[in-house]
């Protein structure tokens, strides 16, 4: 019905803006890393009118709860994606978002076995309301709680670096230099992992480089 037309409308809506905010508050001059932790502060309080969604008397008014929060979590998976791509190596992206989108779908695979045991839990108890506002409060929360981790976690965002692997690629060119001029046979094998390898530490300065400048 009409309900889930607003629901996927505001959703496609919190997806583009979420994206939109901090692209613009980047353009404003504002460094990288406050940019995205103030929009994603904006999307997790944006999560939170939906603890009073059991309240709801309209259909309407319930409907319009969830379709912020919706709307919200695409501006959030929006930004959060983007900020693995901030932090991260270009090779290493790719790798980051497939564990957290793991860990996301072992997460959802728990949690409605979690609901499930609250509100049988408080049914037993002739109170199953109570269940739901529980419910409904802790995913109000959820975003809040993500964000403050990951703030205390990465305070200004900074990219990641692995140590030590600018030493051992200049190591290894350095031994296949040699062998070239003792005439030994290198393999594919061996070339190809240290032209991945400074492919990677080129990969990583260019994202030093671009984080400098936007800061």
């Amino acid at each position: 019905g009409w309900e889930l037309v607003v629901v996927y409308t505001l959703t496609s809506v919190g997806s583009i803006g979420g994206g939109y905010l901090s692209t613009y508050l980047i353009k404003k001059g504002m460094p990288l890393y406050k940019a995205r932790k103030i929009t994603m502060l904006i999307i997790a309080c944006t999560v939170l009118p939906i603890i009073t969604a059991r309240y709801a008397e309209s259909i309407w008014v319930a409907v319009l709860l969830i379709s912020i929060a919706a709307a919200a979590h695409q501006a959030w998976s929006a930004n959060i994606l983007t900020s693995a791509a901030d932090m991260f190596p270009k090779n290493s992206v790719s790798s980051v978002i497939g564990i957290g989108s793991m860990a996301g779908s072992v997460g959802g695979i728990f949690f409605p076995m979690f609901i499930g045991s609250v509100l049988d839990h408080y049914k037993l108890l002739g109170n199953i309301t109570a269940g739901y506002n529980l419910i409904f409060l802790i995913c109000g929360f959820a975003y809040l709680t993500a964000w403050i981790i990951m703030h205390f976690l990465t305070p200004r965002m900074e990219p990641v670096e692995f140590k030590n692997t600018s030493a051992t690629t200049d190591k290894n060119m350095q031994d296949l230099i040699s062998e070239v001029k003792a005439g030994n046979q290198i393999s594919a094998t061996k070339l190809e992992s240290i032209l991945i390898a400074m492919q990677q530490n080129k990969d990583r300065k260019s994202t030093r480089l671009n984080s400098s400048h936007v800061k």
